[in-house]
């Protein structure tokens, strides 16, 4: 089979979610370091086999991103796996926010909490090179992921502190925070059966909130306001979360700011502690 019916054929399989041309240049770039548009040839048995391999467990749901190892966010590409979330455009909000907010000369201290791939807190390091990020992930499966992230981006500014956000042991930082941003699991536990295919292999840990959703905000009103100092606490939330999280932070910020996602979904929670 020649490499241009193959993409044809590839993009109408996968035509599933309205992706498939997307889907099918993004597979035969990762396999056979392919840029679009494609200069046709003839592909090999083996070439086939591995195009066929890779579609069909695409075919069965399985995340593309978990397919070819990596993804973009922000201006940056993260190297990902089961273990960890795979990143997502309205995250990138957070990013946005920051560094509309703060001059990339400012020296901040801050934490990413639930840090995962690293996309967030790395994002930020990488545009704010002369302030320290503390990453901060309680899940084994997602280490080796931030630590070859760190490695791809040959980042210096960032520390790694692997433990539990419920009984955080604040001597660990041992010093003020001016930001805290945070993509923390928000999915009601009732929930997570019934979420989409492709967000069934995404790790439990990383989508389960507890009953409500709002386990981790609760944790972050209670303890981690105590560590800013005059700073910001922004916060990823799912759909109809916003006002409740406001409600959870009250007696603890100064003001706050909601921003809708590019689907009009209250996504991101600001408030200035």
């Amino acid at each position: 089979m020649n490499l241009i019916d193959c993409y044809h054929n590839i993009s109408k399989l996968l035509n599933f979610d309205d992706n498939g041309a997307f889907e099918a240049r993004v597979i035969l770039n990762h396999l056979l370091s392919l840029s679009y548009p494609f200069k046709d040839r003839i592909l090999t048995d083996e070439e086939l086999k591995r195009i066929n391999d890779l579609v069909n467990k695409r075919r069965e749901g399985y995340p593309l991103q978990y397919l070819i190892s990596n993804w973009d966010f922000y201006d940056m590409n993260f190297i990902i796996g089961k273990g960890v979330l795979i990143p997502r455009p309205e995250t990138e909000m957070i990013v946005d926010y920051v560094l509309n907010v703060y001059d990339k000369n400012e020296s901040l201290t801050i934490a990413d909490l639930c840090s995962g791939s690293g996309c967030i807190g790395m994002s930020l390091a990488k545009h704010l090179p002369n302030s320290k990020i503390y990453l901060i992930e309680n899940s084994e499966e997602a280490l080796p992921y931030i630590y070859k992230n760190i490695d791809k981006h040959n980042l210096s500014n960032v520390e790694v502190i692997n433990t539990d956000l419920f009984n955080f042991d604040f001597d660990l930082i041992n010093e003020k925070l001016d930001l805290i941003v945070s993509n923390p699991p928000y999915v009601p536990t009732a929930e997570i059966s019934h979420l989409q295919k492709e967000v069934s292999y995404e790790p439990e840990c990383a989508l389960d909130g507890g009953a409500d959703g709002l386990d981790f905000y609760k944790v972050f009103a209670k303890d981690w306001t105590k560590q800013l100092n005059n700073g910001l606490f922004i916060l990823e939330c799912g759909e109809n979360q916003a006002y409740k999280i406001v409600d959870i932070f009250k007696d603890k910020y100064r003001e706050y700011k909601i921003l809708k996602d590019f689907n009009n979904i209250d996504r991101i929670v600001i408030f200035r502690i």
